[in-house]
């Protein structure tokens, strides 16, 4: 049982740990967009 709730958790920071890496990807590519057309 307790180890169940573990393993929820830690699924849980993955799905926000990949959802801020995802968002922070989109964030440098349109710096980066922006930088090319400055």
């Amino acid at each position: 049982m307790r180890k169940l709730q573990i393993d929820t958790i830690r699924l849980r920071l993955l799905k926000i740990a990949a959802r801020m890496v995802r968002s922070a990807d989109i964030i440098h590519s349109s710096f980066v967009a922006a930088a090319h057309i400055n």
